[in-house]
């Protein structure tokens, strides 16, 4: 959380509301957060019961004072151009991106030259489109910024996991909004095998997907061709969930059934041929 709240405060934007909550933490949590609090007048500080990542989420929405907001989690660090290269394309009616780099330690981040900037511009039909194969974007809020309108009637769900793909089909499929997307990695995202949504599934991971996907059909129904993506993205979780209760993965390598059952970019009708496949070799009917 320290190189996390570092890499905010050095951004080279200084012009920043910075709110910090603390969602009932146990551990030294609040104490640090108390001392940054004390030493940068640009620091808010939310102190709450736990409620969870959307609670602590909506608490710094209910607050925030800017025109424009981003997200960063308690893990993760930010390169201290983020928010300046993002912010010279912001406007009212866009939400600007970046590339996110995966690491599992502060000391694997390689600061790119930002003098090369590639910018590309998409439609809400083109970031709609590519919802499911991560092409252009993750649904998550974390590397992006954000008009403040964009969430001044809109909150994460309370006690969801998932909550970005979420609330990211509302967010999409609002006609007048843009996007751009900027090829450089400045949010580094740290890669925890033990967080909420890496860990083994669960019957409450299980839920929280089927009301993802439920609320997401419900909002492309009206357009037959995301609504097909959804539903093979829909069987796709299900394969998974049900082979992650039988078969421990631990014991299969990146190069076998595990990364062809996690693709997305496999069809979940092959993926039912080869469970069968791959069961009638183990076990007896």
């Amino acid at each position: 959380m320290v190189e996390c709240i570092n890499s905010v405060l050095a951004q080279t934007y200084t012009n920043l509301e910075i709110i910090l909550v603390n969602d009932g933490s146990t551990d030294s949590s609040g104490e640090i957060c108390r001392e940054y609090a004390k030493k940068d007048n640009r620091i808010i500080l939310i102190e709450k019961e736990n409620g969870g990542l959307s609670d602590a989420r909506n608490a710094g929405l209910d607050v925030c004072t800017g025109k424009y907001i981003s997200f960063v989690d308690s893990d993760d660090i930010i390169h201290p151009g983020f928010i300046s290269l993002l912010y010279k394309y912001i406007s009212y009616d866009t939400i600007v991106a970046c590339d996110r780099f995966n690491i599992k330690d502060s000391s694997e981040i390689t600061y790119i030259d930002t003098e090369n900037t590639k910018v590309f511009n998409y439609t809400n039909e083109d970031i709609l489109h590519d919802f499911y194969s991560f092409k252009i974007t993750y649904p998550s809020v974390c590397n992006k910024l954000f008009p403040y309108s964009v969430f001044k009637k809109l909150r994460f769900p309370k006690g969801l996991i998932y909550e970005d793909s979420y609330i990211f089909p509302y967010i999409y499929t609002n006609k007048y909004l843009n996007f751009i997307k900027l090829n450089l990695p400045l949010y580094y995202y740290r890669y925890n095998p033990n967080s909420i949504t890496r860990k083994k599934l669960t019957e409450k991971n299980y839920i929280a997907n089927e009301i993802c996907y439920a609320n997401t059909s419900s909002i492309f129904q009206n357009n037959k061709t995301l609504y097909k993506k959804n539903i093979s993205a829909r069987n796709n979780f299900r394969i998974r969930y049900f082979l992650e209760s039988i078969i421990d993965y631990s014991k299969f390598n990146q190069n076998d059934i595990k990364s062809i059952l996690l693709d997305s970019g496999v069809h979940w009708k092959t993926k039912f041929i080869f469970i069968y496949k791959f069961l009638r070799k183990r076990y007896t009917f």
